[in-house]
């Protein structure tokens, strides 16, 4: 699996190359679809969300990099996303490593493309 950090912050930084807010895009990360007056297709688990929302974002934005595949390559692997909670991000990963990925990082991280997680209490 590529980096969880580097995926979610290239993720980040396709939402708001497209011009979606930050509010937007954090809901992006998540798999939900990025505008509300649209309703997506109702999904059975976090990858079927994140797939439909990448159809959409293809149908919708099809000369833009698609933020959704970088999610979709996340769950995939096995990684799953906890709440954003005084704006950190749990970040789960398949071997059961929880991460905590501050927004403030992530806004910095997608404008400059450096991040580093930072891992919360060792091992969930």
């Amino acid at each position: 699996m590529s980096d969880p950090s580097d995926l979610l912050v290239q993720a980040f930084r396709k939402f708001q190359t497209a011009g979606y807010d930050i509010t937007a895009a954090k809901n992006g990360l998540h798999g939900f679809w990025v505008e509300r007056s649209v309703e997506a297709t109702v999904a059975h688990s976090a990858l079927e969300r994140v797939m439909v929302s990448s159809k959409m974002w293809a149908q919708k934005h099809p000369s833009l990099s698609n933020p959704y595949q970088d999610v979709a390559r996340l769950f995939s692997a096995g990684a799953t996303l906890g709440r954003w909670e005084n704006n950190v991000l749990d970040v789960f990963l398949p071997d059961g490593q929880k991460y905590g990925m501050p927004l403030a990082s992530l806004m910095r991280a997608a404008s400059n493309n450096s991040f580093k997680p930072n891992p919360l209490r060792g091992s969930a």
